[in-house]
Parts: structure tokens; sequence; C-alpha cells
């Protein structure tokens, strides 16, 4: 029975046109989008699975909508993912389309389908593909296309060699761009994370910095978003750790004598999240060890940055991250006037900070830091 109504919604769907009908069909269209959301009827539109691809080459543009839709929404399923890999060059693709479901459907389904490193990278290597998402993020204003543009790159960023085509098409210059421009908090997070994946490929710090890389960071740092702000920040954050273990890269996050990574990175150690507090304290550690970052006078953000730590190593009961913390601690505190300026706080907890290096666990290699 289920079959026999879907058939006849298709046939509603796809059949004559007119004033007349064109309000009902919108209805159809609307009501089958609606059955594809939903987690549990959604299977009952995959036996139509070759009907929805042919769909898609309609000339009639409520038709197509439904169809792309339909698909991006099967792609949801990990188990229809190999199914729309091996069909995707009979699926109908336009970047030029005007219609916003045809654009929010394509970006959708390719931004899914990405469930391995092989399928991104065959995605990465399908230049009609790669035209249409570069088109959703850098000529459109719409957010929801932004976002699952944005999203879709991320994805297919994740092997080395998308990496690189992606930086050939001049795309770590659009994220940064978003950075700048946006206040919606998905965007936001995307365009990081998809800065943040591009930075593992090597020659992409020398684009990210071409390109005022630090401007769009700082920028992020004091910017208010429509929602979803902690989320953004903390991953802002990431890119400055990510930044600090980049050899070149130090010196630059540590230039006019300024810790612009103070606020970012004290963000991730106050995170409840070991990973975040232990990407933190390593990059704390890398740039106060640099020459240029001992020489940087300690400001409030920066002493701040000591009282954390050391209520860190006092608080955590994740060994690495109490061993990167007093390692970030003993760089930060090897001059002076750092040391001396820093337990004149009455925020730091030197009381607590001595009693954990006393009884807490640390690795032998840390003895020197302790």
């Amino acid at each position: 029975q289920g079959a026999s109504v879907l058939d006849a919604f298709l046939g509603m769907l796809t059949g004559s046109r007119g004033e007349d009908v064109d309000e009902a069909r919108k209805k159809v269209s609307e009501f089958l989008v609606e059955v594809a959301k939903n987690d549990t009827r959604r299977s009952a539109l995959e036996a139509q699975y070759d009907r929805w691809v042919e769909l898609t080459h309609s000339a009639d543009r409520v038709t197509w909508a439904t169809a792309i839709m339909v698909l991006a929404h099967l792609s949801l399923d990990d188990h229809n993912c190999p199914r729309l890999m091996q069909s995707l060059a009979k699926i109908r693709l336009d970047p030029a389309s005007p219609d916003t479901l045809i654009q929010l459907g394509q970006a959708m389904l390719l931004g899914n389908l990405p469930r391995n490193d092989a399928d991104a990278t065959a995605l990465g290597e399908n230049a009609l593909v790669v035209d249409t998402l570069v088109a959703y993020v850098r000529d459109h204003e719409d957010d929801r296309l932004r976002h699952l543009a944005c999203a879709a790159l991320r994805n297919l960023s994740l092997p080395v060699p998308n990496k690189r085509i992606m930086l050939a098409r001049g795309l770590m210059a659009d994220f940064l761009r978003l950075m700048k421009e946006s206040i919606n908090a998905p965007v936001l997070f995307e365009s990081i994370r998809s800065v943040k994946s591009l930075l593992q490929e090597e020659a992409a710090h020398a684009v990210f910095f071409e390109h005022d890389g630090l401007g769009s960071l700082v920028y992020i740092d004091g910017k208010e978003f429509q929602d979803s702000q902690e989320r953004v920040l903390l991953e802002a954050g990431r890119v400055w750790a990510h930044l600090a273990v980049h050899d070149a890269s130090v010196p630059k996050l540590c230039a006019d004598g300024k810790a612009s990574f103070a606020n970012p990175l004290g963000r991730l150690l106050a995170s409840p999240f070991a990973i975040l507090q232990g990407e933190a304290a390593r990059a704390l550690r890398i740039c106060y060890s640099h020459p240029q970052g001992a020489r940087l006078v300690p400001t409030n953000a920066e002493l701040t940055l000591c009282d954390q730590l050391s209520k860190l190593v006092a608080a955590t009961n994740d060994v690495n991250v109490r061993s990167l913390a007093v390692r970030a601690l003993a760089a930060m505190l090897r001059e002076e006037v750092n040391a001396v300026t820093a337990a004149a706080r009455p925020s730091f907890a030197h009381t607590d900070l001595v009693g954990a290096l006393g009884v807490c666990s640390f690795p032998e290699e840390i003895q020197e830091e302790k």
C-alpha cells in the first residue's frame, strides 16, 4: 500500500502542469521532502532510487529539486552512500542552477558522500563536484548554502591530494574571508575547520599568512556571533594550537611583542576536554620556548594562562595533559620577570602547584621541568 501511495505522489509530481495543478505539485514536493527528512520514514523512498536519479534530469524545476533533495537525505544513511557514489555520474549536478532547493540539495549530497578517504579522493578529482562547492562558497550569500558547502569541502579536504587541489583553487583565501565577513556560527565553524584541515599540508602555512590568516583569527576572537559562540571560539583556538607546532609559524605568532594567542589558547585550557587542554599546553610550551616568545612582556592575559596551567596541573587526572601543562609553565616562567610577576598574583595557585608536583605522577622525561 505504501508503494502505491508513493507511486501516486510521483505521478502527481511528474504529471500534467499548469496553474491549476502547480500548487498541488508543490505540496506533493514538500510532502516527499519531509518524508526524506524523517529518519524512520525515509527508507520508504529507497525503492524508487533509480527514479529519483532519473528525475534530477527533469526540465521541470520542482521535479528536479524534489529528486535532488530526496537523494541528499538518502545520503544521510551510511548504507546508501556506496550506491550514490556509484551512480554520481548519472545524477545531474549544476552549480549554475538558481533554485535554492536544488543548490541546498546538491551541497548536502556532496557533503555527505565522503565517508572514507577513497571516496573523498574520488570526489576531489571530480571537477564538477569541486566547481559546484567552490561556486557556493564564493558566489552566494545564503548562509545555509555556505554552511553546507564549507562542511562538504572540509570533509573532502581530509586526504592530502585534496588539500593540494583546494589550495590550488584558492580556497584558503575564501575560508579566511568568510571568517571575517560572516556572523553565522555554522558558517564560521566550518570555515575554521576547513582552514585547520588545510594547514596540515606544509605548503598551506605560507598561503595562510599571505592572506592575513592571523588577522582572521584575531578578528574571530573579538567577534559577536548569532549563536553557538563557544564552539566557534574553541575551534579557532585549535587553529592557533596547530600553527604553533609548525616551526616556521612560531615567530609570526609572537610578532610585535604581542601574544595574540593568549585568549584563544586560554579557552582551550578552560574547556573540559583533555584533548583541547593538551593542544593548548603543547602550543604554549612551544611558543614560550622560542627566543621570540621568551621576550614577550607578560600581560594580564598571559598571566592568566599561568593561573590556568597551575590549576590544571593540580586538577587533571590525565597524565599527558599534566606533563604538557608543567612543560608549558616551565617555559613561561623561565624568564625571571615572568616568574616573579606570576608568583605575586593572588590567583596563582602556587601552593596547589607545589603539592601537585610532589604527589602527582609524571613521565620521567619531565623531571627537569618540575
